[in-house]
C-alpha cells in the first residue's frame, strides 16, 4: 500500500511539473506618471498639454526618450481644439519635456511657410534620433496633406523635401512622392519609413505602399505596390491587404505587422461608424516583398471575443478597431492597446452610433498565432482610474478608453501619452495623461515557458520513469516479505 501511495504522489508532482511551463501569468502593472486626470487640460507637471494624433519617433539610443510632433491639441486661450506643428523632446522616465521648435506658437496660422510645415495630425513621422526627424502628410486645417519635411537636429530648422534636394543641387523635377493622405499605416525603421494605405482627397482609401530612404532622402513606391495599382496580379499579390486607414502597426525584425483599420468608403474623421472596421492581422516580409494573412476575421464590424481571459486560445479575438497603439516586446510578441471600435458586446457594432472608445490590452503570440486579453477594460467607453500618487504603481489604476494615442516601447514597458478618450469622470475629450504599462514580469515568465519547453518535454518524462523504477525496486527490497520454506515429501497413491 505504501508503494502505491508513493507512486501516486510521484505521479501528481510530475504532472504538476510538466504543466507548470505552460501556465501563464497576468502580471501587468499600470502607473499614472504625469498629466491631468481630466480632459482638455494643460497639466502643471507636463507642459505638452492635451493632444491626440501626434507623430512620434522613439529615441532608440536611449531607454525611454521620444520625439513628438504636432497633433490635435486643446488651446486654453482659445478654449477650443486646434492643430499644431510644435516639436518636443520627451524624457519618458521622469517624465519631462523640452520644446525643440514652437511651430506657429498658437497664432492661428493654418498654413505652413517655406520654412515650416503646416499644423497637422495623423501624419507619418520617423527619422534618425539626434540627426533628423521627418514628417509626411496628415490631416491639415483644410484637407489632407502631401508634403514631406525634415527637421535637422544640429541646425535646429525645418527644410521641405523639395528645398533639401535643391540645396543639394539635385534636379527635383522628377522627385516622386506619395499622393496626399492621412491616417496611413506607418512603420518606422532604422534606415527608412514605410507607409501603407491611408485616406486621401475626397475620402479615397488607398492600398499602395511607399518607402522613404533616409540615406538618399527619396520616396519610392514598392514594386509589388506598383503591380497592384496597375492591376498586374500574381501569386504574391493575392493576399495584399484591402484598402484601409487607421490600422495598428508593429515592427519585428524584417516583419511588418498590420491590424484592422477602417475599410469602409466615404470615411469622415468627425462622423463615422465601426461597421467598416476590421480585426484582421497581416504580415509584410521586407526581404521578400510579400504580404501574408496571419490571423483574424476577414469580415468587418466584429465584436471582441473574450473566451478565456489571460490565456492564448484560438477563440480569443480583439474587437474591430482603428487608431489602436501597437508595441513589440523583447520577446518579439505583439501588444495592442485601445483604439475606437467594438468591445465585447455584439450590440457595440452599429451603423448609427459612434464607435466605442476602447481600453483593452491584448497580447499576440507570434508562434501560436493566438491572442490573449491581458488587462484593461472589456467594455468600451470606460473612465480612467487614477489611484494614489503619480509615478507609483497602484492596484486598480489603469487608463481610460482612448484612441489615436501616442505610444512607444521602452524595453518591456509601454509609454502611453494622451489621445482622444475618457477621463476619470467619464467625460470625453483630449487627454494629457502619461501612463507606463509594465510588462516585465509577464514577458520574463512567458519567455521562460518557451525556453524551457523542449527541456521539460525531454527531461521530466525520463526523470519520472527513473523515479518510478527506483521506487519499485526500493519497495521490493524493503517491503516485500520473504516466502516461508516448507519441507514437503511426496509419495505415490496406493489402493487399499
Amino acid at each position: 500500500m505504501k508503494l502505491k501511495r508513493d507512486m501516486s504522489v510521484i505521479f501528481l508532482v510530475g504532472s504538476f511539473l510538466l504543466l507548470l511551463p505552460f501556465s501563464e501569468s497576468k502580471d501587468v502593472r499600470w502607473k499614472w506618471q504625469a498629466g491631468s486626470s481630466s480632459v482638455n487640460q494643460v497639466a502643471t507637471d507636463l507642459g505638452l498639454g492635451a493632444r491626440s494624433g501626434g507623430m512620434v519617433l522613439k529615441d532608440y539610443n536611449t531607454y525611454n526618450n521620444l520625439y513628438l510632433f504636432g497633433g490635435l491639441v486643446y488651446d486654453p486661450k482659445l478654449n477650443k481644439q486646434r492643430l499644431t506643428n510644435d516639436l518636443w523632446f520627451i524624457n519618458g522616465g521622469v517624465p519631462s519635456e523640452n520644446i525643440l521648435h514652437k511651430g506657429n506658437s498658437g497664432q492661428g496660422v493654418k498654413r505652413g511657410t517655406d520654412q515650416l510645415p503646416a499644423p497637422r495630425m495623423l501624419g507619418a513621422g520617423c527619422g534618425i534620433p539626434g540627426a533628423m526627424f521627418m514628417v509626411y502628410g496628415g490631416y491639415g486645417e483644410q484637407d489632407v496633406l502631401a508634403d514631406t519635411w525634415i527637421y535637422d537636429f544640429r541646425l535646429k530648422n525645418w527644410s521641405s523635401f523639395e528645398k533639401m534636394h535643391s540645396d543639394m543641387k539635385e534636379n527635383d523635377t522628377d522627385l516622386l512622392s506619395p499622393p496626399a493622405r492621412a491616417d496611413m499605416a506607418v512603420w518606422c525603421l532604422r534606415d527608412k519609413l514605410v507607409i501603407f494605405g491611408g485616406i486621401g482627397v475626397k475620402a479615397q482609401i488607398f492600398r499602395d505602399m511607399w518607402e522613404f530612404d533616409f540615406r538618399t532622402l527619396t520616396w519610392r513606391e514598392m514594386e509589388n505596390s506598383v503591380l497592384m495599382r496597375n492591376q498586374i496580379y500574381n501569386n504574391h499579390l493575392t493576399l495584399w491587404p484591402e484598402p484601409r486607414n487607421g490600422a495598428t502597426t508593429w515592427v519585428k525584425d524584417t516583419a511588418l505587422y498590420l491590424f484592422g483599420g477602417n475599410r469602409a468608403p466615404n470615411y469622415n474623421i468627425n462622423y463615422h461608424h465601426n461597421t467598416g472596421f476590421g480585426s484582421d492581422l497581416f504580415m509584410y516580409n521586407i526581404t521578400e516583398g510579400t504580404w501574408r494573412y496571419v490571423h483574424g476575421r476577414r469580415q468587418t464590424g466584429q465584436a471582441g471575443k473574450f473566451a478565456f481571459v489571460g490565456q492564448h486560445t484560438r477563440d480569443n479575438e480583439p474587437g474591430c478597431r482603428r487608431g489602436g497603439a501597437g508595441i513589440v516586446d523583447t520577446s518579439g510578441n505583439l501588444w495592442l492597446f485601445g483604439g475606437e471600435g467594438a468591445d465585447v458586446q455584439t450590440n457595440s457594432i452599429s451603423s448609427v452610433k459612434p464607435p466605442k472608445r476602447l481600453a483593452d490590452l491584448w497580447h499576440f503570440d507570434v508562434l501560436k498565432n493566438q491572442w490573449a486579453f491581458k488587462a484593461g477594460f472589456e467594455s468600451g467607453n470606460s473612465a480612467g482610474i487614477y489611484n494614489g500618487d503619480k509615478n507609483t504603481y497602484y492596484t486598480g489604476s489603469q487608463p481610460g478608453s482612448r484612441f489615436d494615442t501616442m505610444a512607444v516601447v521602452a524595453g518591456n514597458t509601454i509609454l502611453v501619452f494622451g489621445g482622444t478618450g475618457m477621463d476619470a469622470g467619464g467625460k470625453e475629450g483630449l487627454l494629457s495623461d502619461f501612463w507606463e504599462i509594465d510588462m516585465h514580469n509577464y514577458v520574463a515568465y512567458f519567455s521562460a515557458t518557451y525556453s524551457g519547453t523542449i527541456f521539460n518535454l525531454i527531461f521530466w518524462p525520463f526523470t519520472l520513469v527513473a523515479i518510478i523504477c527506483v521506487s519499485f525496486l526500493y519497495g521490493r527490497k524493503f517491503f516485500d516479505k520473504p516466502g516461508t520454506k516448507r519441507d514437503i515429501a511426496y509419495a505415490p497413491l496406493t489402493q487399499e
